[in-house]
């Protein structure tokens, strides 16, 4: 199995040195038939299956506070508040609370083009600004939320940041939960419990 190591975690990028060579930049390597590297920076040590992305075997409480990102439905609005409300509970931030700002749809959004234009700003601000990126995968509706997906996978592949998790009991809606930098879990504890928060 591959092995790879991994220089102390900074909130802005890994650096992996694989066996294949280095890659900076990119917090998991892509290691297509399975392997596993060690976070030394938490003490965490995780393997690479080919599909479900990173799982995280042991590790420490995080130092300092998260800044977390929910994407979701707009209609799953109280039950991403309700999240949000655990998470700022244990000391974390919310990088964007969407729940909170009026929603503009369907025919209004050509109506308002420059208020629409500021809320996929600001969310996508969020995305970038976040630590830990979460998708609540059900209900599958919701186009919105797959752009968020993508561009967490594309942060977290320059930057080392986010981590990405699809939250559900159905995981299976997109070829893209399967990236290897998504982690798909069944409960918000199993996110809380990897990341030692």
């Amino acid at each position: 199995m591959a092995m790879a190591s991994v220089k102390p975690y900074t909130r802005r990028r890994w650096q992996i040195a694989h066996p294949w060579g280095q890659f900076d930049n990119i917090a998991w390597p892509i290691v297509p038939h399975g392997g596993r590297y060690v976070d030394g920076g938490n003490r965490a040590e995780y393997s690479f299956p080919y599909r479900g992305g990173a799982t995280r075997h042991r590790g420490e409480r995080p130092e300092e506070e998260m800044k977390f990102y929910i994407a979701s439905y707009v209609g799953e609005k109280e039950r991403v508040r309700a999240i949000q409300r655990q998470l700022r509970a244990l000391g974390h931030e919310i990088t964007v609370d969407w729940t909170s700002y009026p929603g503009v749809f369907g025919k209004e959004r050509d109506e308002h083009p420059e208020r629409v234009g500021e809320i996929a700003v600001r969310d996508m601000r969020g995305v970038q600004d976040c630590d830990v990126f979460i998708l609540l995968a059900e209900p599958a509706d919701g186009r919105a939320k797959y752009a968020e997906l993508g561009a967490a996978i594309m942060a977290n592949l320059y930057t080392g940041r986010p981590r990405v998790y699809v939250l559900g009991n159905k995981t299976s809606q997109s070829v893209f939960f399967y990236h290897p930098t998504v982690r798909r879990v069944t409960t918000l504890e199993a996110v809380l419990e990897e990341l030692g928060a």
